[in-house]
């Protein structure tokens, strides 16, 4: 069928299955990092704080208003920017792959891409798991080594995400098919296989009785990224 020439004699399985499972835990690792990030001026204003004074005996003037949440610290204006640092070179690495095809013959671009399918999934779990250990020990000296651990891994996983897309796409294209490229129906399971795996991963990680704190669960979505090192290397 068209499904199975779209896939397996392609040669796009290799980029799609890469991207599923990157994209899931790059999806996990973008919601919860500023959660693990290692700084103390996370913490909440104790309630009682601001709990109201018991009744007096005496009548009295009138109680003071609530005073107004305190305002947003130099941690959330840091993790703006890192954010937006994040994002803007993201974009920028996603432009790479174009410009190497244009600087760079068709063969050493082959040869380029075949290394960075193989060596990313060590990078990215090697900068995940530093962001889980830095996030371990709450200390708040290691909060600039985790923000650009956080960028690093960021980047690289949208320069890759640009490569599998393209790569994927280019073996769709050059397969016959008994009508047009299946583009649209390969995406789709493409996509629907990423949000499984991370609605799984998420659903393990969260399970009652696990009780897997939030560093933990950045180590094991490592150990995610490491096997499809192994994988990769196997195929190589």
């Amino acid at each position: 069928s068209d499904v199975v020439r779209a896939f397996s004699r392609s040669g796009a399985l290799k980029y799609y299955a890469w991207l599923a499972v990157a994209t899931a835990v790059h999806h996990l690792v973008f919601t919860y990092w500023q959660a693990l990030q290692p700084d103390s001026t996370h913490r909440h204003t104790p309630a009682a704080d601001w709990a109201e004074p018991p009744p007096a005996l005496l009548p009295g003037p009138p109680p003071l208003a609530t005073p107004p949440p305190p305002p947003c610290g130099a941690s959330s204006r840091r993790n703006g920017w890192v954010s937006v640092a994040a994002s803007l070179l993201g974009g920028c690495a996603a432009l790479l792959p174009l410009c190497c095809e244009r600087w760079l013959d068709e063969r050493r671009c082959a040869r380029l891409r075949s290394a960075l399918v193989l060596v990313a999934p060590l990078l990215l779990s090697a900068l995940l798991y530093a962001m889980a250990v830095a996030g371990e020990r709450h200390d708040e000296r290691l909060a600039a080594s985790y923000d650009a651990a956080f960028v690093a891994y960021h980047v690289l996983h949208e320069l890759m995400r640009v490569v599998c897309d393209a790569e994927g796409a280019r073996c769709v294209a050059r397969t016959a098919y008994r009508g047009a490229p299946r583009f649209a129906l390969v995406g789709g399971i493409a996509t629907t296989a990423t949000l499984a795996l991370q609605s799984l991963a998420q659903l393990l990680g969260s399970r009652p009785g696990l009780g897997l704190p939030l560093h933990t669960q950045f180590k094991l979505l490592a150990a995610m990224l490491l096997a499809l090192f192994a994988v990769c290397l196997g195929a190589a």
